[in-house]
């Protein structure tokens, strides 16, 4: 049963240890594991937020294109094709002087 047991750490051991990466086989087993997990802990909050600010850079970018959309279209339109544009279209575009 020993024998048995032995081999199978044996076999673990070398199963984990060519798969990880040579900074982790410094460390002994345990304090190799431990690390290996806080690294892909670590790695998933980074992914995390990274997407959080994707997201949050993707809907400012999203309201200063309608800003500047409007910036142009008050440039070229005046108030009352504005309106009708509005009214026409539902745009939403404000007018020179709502700012």
């Amino acid at each position: 049963m020993k024998k048995l047991i032995l081999k199978i750490n044996h076999s673990i051991f070398n199963w984990y240890y060519k798969r990880c990466g040579d900074h982790f086989k410094q460390y002994t087993f345990f304090k190799s594991v431990k690390l290996v997990i806080d690294n892909y802990e670590h790695l998933k909050l980074l992914m995390k937020n990274e997407v959080k600010h994707n997201r949050n850079l993707t809907r400012d970018n999203d309201e200063m294109r309608k800003e500047l959309f409007d910036i142009k279209i008050k440039q070229i339109a005046g108030e009352d094709q504005v309106d009708w544009m509005n009214s026409t279209f539902g745009m939403g575009i404000n007018k020179a002087n709502e700012n």
